[in-house]
């Protein structure tokens, strides 16, 4: 049985628990949204980085 959890934060289709990329965009559904903590982290870590 499919039972919905989420939606893809690219299309906003809605995803089932199995889905591991959106059927409409094909988004990976482990994808996060890339907000400021997002950047500054990665900032951080693309600088400290050897």
């Amino acid at each position: 049985m499919n039972t919905l959890h989420a939606e893809c934060k690219n299309c906003h289709h809605s995803l089932n628990e199995e889905d591991r990329f959106c059927s409409k965009c094909g988004q990976n559904t482990d994808t996060h949204k890339i907000n400021l903590h997002y950047v500054i982290h990665e900032l951080i870590h693309g600088i400290l980085q050897p």
